[in-house]
């Protein structure tokens, strides 16, 4: 068995400045600023810390395991599955919290693009796109 970190994990791996804009139905865009940083725990397994959010630091763990060309994302109860296009990463979970998500992953040479649109009913509610670039 490959013990070694998948290809996504190790684009993702290092320290990142994000630009996050969350849009919501009907409310103005909420922008946040701050640094990231993305580090290895085990082949399938990321630690992301998000600096400048909060007073302290906020980490949280994400599973992204590939087999072929699909790939599982998790983190915490949430779980999409999909399929690796090129560099990109398309995810899918129908019904977490009575909610649809599409997730897409951007993965390109210094610039990481994650996009996550939200439907409820069959109508989007809110749309997520976070622009993050590789810090020298």
């Amino acid at each position: 068995m490959n013990q070694r970190p998948n290809a996504i994990l190790k684009f993702l791996e290092g320290n990142w400045t994000c630009e996050d804009t969350l849009y919501i139905s009907g409310k103005a865009p909420v922008i946040n600023r701050y640094d990231e940083t993305m580090a290895i725990k085990d082949k399938d397994t990321l630690m992301i810390t998000a600096y400048g959010l909060k007073d302290t630091p906020i980490t949280k763990d994400m599973i992204i395991a590939i087999t072929d060309d699909n790939v599982t994302m998790r983190q915490g109860d949430f779980t999409a599955t999909g399929k690796i296009r090129g560099n990109r990463v398309v995810l899918v979970n129908n019904d977490f919290q009575s909610r649809d998500y599409e997730i897409r992953l951007y993965l390109m040479a210094d610039t990481y693009l994650y996009q996550m649109d939200t439907f409820e009913d069959g109508l989007i509610i809110s749309a997520q796109t976070s622009y993050l670039k590789r810090k020298p």
